[in-house]
């Protein structure tokens, strides 16, 4: 599940951002309601053809869905044990959150920090218990996630329409 999950909301990132950022520019326009959601049928009002709309706003949905279940304790704990892919499922996450402009990276930054800590080994690097188990492979993984809010203008940019 945490790899669905994950994978999800990498792919939809891009796009959830472009329909929630052009949904934004026409609140501030006045060309839609100041509540009005990234919905196919706004996103058509503004422009959007009915494909689009309907690909954008699908994507925004997905997103806001995906974004949510994989912060879940239930799906980052994956096979319950911890191992590369859960490492990258975290930094895909991340990495998704601040490429889609959306300010819960920091919330996701502080919990999933914590989390590699508190299962960090004493000799300060991170191991896999199953599948991808290379101490050298886990900890480079854990440092990109430790280090992503280095990466914050780069991962914007990539987001960028």
């Amino acid at each position: 599940m945490l790899y669905s999950v994950t994978g999800s909301v990498r792919a939809s990132a891009k796009e959830a951002r472009r329909a929630e950022e052009d949904i934004e520019s026409a609140r501030r326009a006045g060309r839609l309601a100041p509540t009005a959601a990234p919905s196919a049928a706004n996103l058509e009002k503004i422009g959007y053809s009915r494909d689009e709309a309907i690909k954008y706003a699908t994507a925004y949905e997905v997103y806001q869905s995906a974004k949510v279940m994989a912060q879940q304790d239930e799906i980052m704990d994956g096979f319950g044990s911890n191992g590369g892919e859960e490492f990258l499922s975290y930094l895909q996450t991340g990495e998704s959150m601040i490429i889609g402009k959306d300010n819960a990276w920091k919330k996701w930054y502080d919990n999933t920090s914590g989390r590699l800590i508190r299962i960090q080994n004493d000799d300060g690097s991170w191991s896999g218990h199953h599948c991808i188990t290379s101490p050298v492979f886990c900890t480079a993984t854990c440092l990109l996630i430790l280090s992503v809010n280095n990466d914050v203008e780069k991962l914007t940019v990539l987001g960028a329409k």
